[in-house]
């Protein structure tokens, strides 16, 4: 039997939406799945929208800096 990990499921992206609340840097080093494939994209582009809304809370003053590069 050969089986593929191709995207996280809808329990890890919670659980890694969860962890990202209180990060204050995020080294993000590849897609969570495979993202080109539709089917797949979901737990990688959940991830870059939870970065993404992050950033937008970070005033420029604060010690937290997150930049997201899509």
């Amino acid at each position: 039997m050969h089986l593929q990990g191709l995207d996280i499921g809808p329990e890890s992206l919670k659980n890694f939406q969860a962890e990202l609340q209180d990060c204050k840097s995020v080294i993000w080093n590849g897609p969570m799945g495979v993202f080109e494939m539709e089917a797949f994209a979901r737990g990688t582009f959940g991830i870059a929208h939870t970065l993404a809304a992050l950033s937008n809370k970070v005033r420029p003053d604060a010690s937290l800096q997150l930049r997201v590069l899509l």
